[in-house]
């Protein structure tokens, strides 16, 4: 998996647990983290959550965006459809 999937799924897994905490999000995250998913793919710094942005279209799809305090990087992943 790449660096960038990967720092998708870690701010998502972020995402989901600042809305409902539960055991399984924790294990995620921590897995995550293990694996290097909190960290920037361009400077290596640990990332800030708080910073991803994740809106809902009408049409049900995502737009997700993420800007590194760190090195200045900014993400933008691509649409992806609410299930």
């Amino acid at each position: 998996m790449s660096s960038y999937v990967m720092l998708r799924e870690y701010l998502r897994a972020c995402y989901r647990a600042r809305i409902k905490p539960d055991e399984k999000i924790r294990k995620k995250i921590a897995y995550l983290k293990f694996m290097g998913a909190n960290l920037c793919p361009e400077c290596g710094e640990e990332i800030d959550p708080s910073t991803y942005r994740r809106h809902e279209l009408a049409d049900k799809e995502v737009l997700e965006a993420y800007h590194c305090n760190g090195c200045g990087s900014s993400y933008t992943f691509p649409r992806g459809r609410l299930q």
